[in-house]
């Protein structure tokens, strides 16, 4: 990964990472399981954050 994708995707982690654990701790009732269900996304992500990152909506 290229030093501006990961750039990129550590801006894109920040933003994002708190609205998520909020919206899947009201979900699941549990802030750990949901800090566990986004850090397990994210992991998922990297590999294709290239191609995400060029999405209108990465976060959709």
């Amino acid at each position: 990964m290229r030093t501006a994708e990961v750039e990129g995707l550590r801006e894109f982690y920040s933003a994002q990472q708190p609205r998520l654990v909020g919206v899947i701790s009201l979900l699941t009732g549990s802030r750990a399981e949901a800090e566990d269900i986004v850090q397990e996304a994210f992991v998922r992500l990297v590999p294709r954050w290239a191609k995400v990152s060029r999405y209108d909506a990465p976060e959709a």
